[in-house]
């Protein structure tokens, strides 16, 4: 049991978390997945203890290197910029300080009252979206794909991890990153 092990159980816990009722906060969301770690991998309290540098590591989490770039580049080009995020506020306004100052709009899960991929995330984010066409890019293919497919929307799949998506979303847009994003939408038009 490694590394890779309590990767892979704290993923799976921190998804089981999101459908609870209502929002946890994200930060009494990650102690709860340490215990669950603790438990799956019977370690005592070893990955509760850690909690205060995992937080600290969520609060520090940067953008991957394409991102600002694409982001100023879609916004100089006049597209408006909705972020959608499981997150809540006070991590988000953490983040943001890594991030061009380009979106018009943030929401969170303390905006809609749950976590993606529920239903009422995305009924909250129709409900507040500028009239007209939308296009949802993301990387979370269950959290954002999923949803959005159901939805109808437009979408690009920031496939970073190169995997092969079910026939039952295609078609579907996908990139290796953000870089290319404008060029896609310009031929696109």
């Amino acid at each position: 049991m490694g590394p890779v092990q309590a990767v892979a159980t704290y993923s799976a816990y921190e998804d089981r978390l999101m459908y609870v009722e209502s929002v946890t906060p994200y930060s009494q969301l990650i102690g709860t997945n340490l215990a669950y770690v603790d438990m799956e991998m019977n370690t005592g309290d070893a990955f509760q203890q850690a909690f205060p540098q995992v937080l600290a590591a969520y609060e520090a989490l940067v953008p991957f290197a394409d991102v600002n770039p694409a982001l100023k580049q879609l916004h100089d080009a006049g597209h408006q910029l909705i972020l959608m995020s499981n997150s809540t506020r006070a991590l988000m306004n953490a983040h943001l300080k890594h991030m061009a100052p380009v979106f018009d709009q943030v929401i969170t899960a303390d905006d809609t009252g749950c976590y993606k991929p529920q239903t009422a995330f995305f009924d909250y984010v129709d409900a507040h979206l500028p009239a007209g066409e939308h296009i949802h890019v993301a990387h979370g293919f269950w959290w954002d794909i999923m949803p959005a497919t159901r939805r109808g929307w437009q979408r690009f799949w920031i496939n970073r991890d190169h995997l092969q998506a079910p026939t039952a979303v295609q078609p579907l847009s996908e990139l290796p990153d953000l870089k290319a994003l404008s060029a896609q939408l310009e031929s696109n038009n």
